[in-house]
């Protein structure tokens, strides 16, 4: 199953990968306030990055979260959350164990998801709103980078190449999706996931139609 999996996550990531490529082309700085969101959100990363241990209350906090959220979008029940600074975490939950709550701390940017949740329906202050964004992303892309490595116990779950293909297209899928709301609101970003899908399906009847 893994095998199969991991075989068609591949094509998932070369087509997303050229998405990212259609939304960058709507690249502005004067619009949505993209100057202070790439401003904020690059310092954001090199601070974090740089500067932040990985055992810090905020960086354990976030990646237990991300375990939680999964686990409820996948139909079960946390029973427990436990962080300590300097020592590590601890999410517990009753249901049966999977890939996507295993691996999504490694590419899903929590904390900037929550942002775009609190300012989904005002974005009258655009420029607080795009700082904000910014440093939120900036945290969890260097959080979710810094918690990448060979020992990872979660990455090794799997298997460390299905591991490794998964959270390759989640980064690209989520943060292609972001990138996208930030360069061109909305419909910038549903229109990034869409163009994957039809890359997919247009590769697949080329590919059909070169075997017939």
């Amino acid at each position: 199953m893994k095998f199969l999996l991991s075989i068609l996550i591949i094509p998932l990531i070369l087509s997303y990968s050229i998405g990212i490529y259609y939304s960058f082309s709507k690249f502005s700085l004067l619009p949505y306030g993209q100057f202070y969101f790439w401003t904020f959100g690059i310092l954001s990363f090199v601070l974090n990055f740089v500067f932040r241990k990985q055992t810090s209350f905020w960086s354990i906090f976030k990646h237990e979260l991300t375990h939680n959220i999964f686990a409820i979008l996948t139909f079960n029940k946390p029973t427990g959350f436990t962080v300590k600074k300097g020592e590590g975490g601890l999410f517990e939950y009753s249901g049966r164990s999977n890939f996507m709550i295993t691996l999504s701390p490694y590419f899903y940017p929590t904390i900037s998801s929550f942002i775009l949740l609190i300012f989904l329906f005002d974005l009258n202050y655009k420029i607080p709103f795009y700082i904000i964004l910014g440093l939120a992303s900036g945290f969890d892309l260097a959080s979710s980078i810094k918690d990448i490595h060979p020992f990872q116990s979660d990455l090794t779950k799997y298997g460390y190449v299905f591991s490794i293909l998964f959270v390759v297209f989640g980064i690209i899928l989520f943060w292609g999706a972001l990138f996208s709301f930030v360069m061109g609101g909305w419909e910038l970003s549903i229109d990034y996931l869409k163009y994957g899908i039809i890359k997919i399906i247009e590769t697949s009847k080329v590919m059909i139609n070169n075997v017939a």
